[in-house]
């Protein structure tokens, strides 16, 4: 149901705004729900600290987009299960990465998000997310540490919220009413949904079944973000054309 709310208050946003008024001001949009979570995380870590009680319930882990988002959570939960001992320990570690990452985005996207979209453009700014996730699954890696997981998951979500995410949302702004309204439904729902159980499958088979522990998931995870980054650059492009067309009927309309 949270998936149905957010996707439906986006699929308004393309529908009002045109693709200028969405660069800028998508940000301030995503800027309410990054507020609730900096509170939601805050929160966790209190009673995480106050309590030292087994609260992993209270934790709030942010569901992938796509199938790197799970992979890279699967990598991540490896590397601080090993590392981090206690559930009370991890919780609190967790929280703390969310309050931090949280309060950096709500700064990004108040105040930075209409800037680097209009600066970046669409086709460098839905770039940003697949690069991002490729170096930090390499770091990870190469070097599996709670810091390196820290520093990682904190630059991830900053980029993500305060420019990915817009300019997902952004490339909404030139597509039909149905497509909106209805194509948009099924993206947010039932694709990531099916992102999520194929990134569980494939961790199954390669840390479970294969033993291949971080290795083999971070290999999984760098294929992907190659697949990710050949689609993000086709989308760019394909917006950039669409973009065009609508501004040029605009134009006819108001002649």
């Amino acid at each position: 149901m949270n998936l149905v709310c957010i996707s439906s208050l986006w699929a308004r946003c393309a529908d009002a705004f045109t693709p200028e008024a969405g660069a800028r001001l998508f940000g301030f949009i995503s800027a309410g729900a990054t507020l609730g979570q900096l509170m939601g995380s805050l929160m966790a870590m209190l009673v995480a600290w106050a309590a030292g009680l087994v609260v992993g319930s209270l934790m709030y882990f942010q569901r992938a987009l796509v199938v790197v988002g799970s992979l890279m959570y699967f990598q991540r939960a490896l590397v601080v299960s090993t590392s981090v001992r206690g559930p009370s320990q991890r919780t609190a570690f967790f929280a703390a990465l969310n309050t931090w990452s949280a309060a950096c985005i709500l700064l990004m996207q108040l105040f930075a998000t209409s800037s680097l979209l209009r600066y970046l453009g669409m086709q460098a700014a839905l770039g940003l997310g697949p690069l991002i996730c490729l170096a930090g699954i390499c770091s990870i890696s190469s070097a599996p540490s709670p810091a390196m997981v820290a520093v990682f998951e904190v630059v991830r979500k900053v980029f993500a919220y305060a420019v990915y995410r817009p300019s997902r949302e952004v490339l909404f702004t030139v597509v039909s009413r149905d497509e909106k309204y209805s194509a948009k439904l099924v993206i947010d729902t039932v694709v990531q949904r099916l992102g999520d159980a194929l990134a569980a499958a494939a961790f199954q088979v390669l840390d479970v079944q294969w033993s291949l522990g971080q290795a083999g998931v971070g290999a999984a995870g760098v294929a992907m973000c190659f697949v990710w980054l050949a689609t993000a650059h086709k989308l760019g492009q394909h917006h950039k054309q669409l973009a065009k067309a609508d501004a040029a009927v605009r134009e006819k309309m108001t002649l």
